[in-house]
């Protein structure tokens, strides 16, 4: 679905909209963690989505 891989090792952000090195603050609502980075790739993907993320990102989000 997806047309442009990520690297799950490393800290990837897509956006449709944003332009590539826009800083980004991601925030979990859950637990409050946070992350802040940048836009890696301008990305193709369903519009169902928002944001793409690596698995990195996605388990800094959720570390306790």
């Amino acid at each position: 679905i997806i047309n442009k891989k990520l690297e799950n090792e490393a800290v990837a952000v897509m956006h449709r909209l944003l332009k590539r090195n826009t800083p980004i603050k991601i925030i979990n609502p859950l637990n409050s963690k946070f992350i802040e980075t940048s836009i890696n790739k301008k990305g193709n993907y369903p519009k169902i989505f928002n944001v793409v993320i690596s698995k990195k990102v996605a388990a800094e989000m959720v570390k306790t």
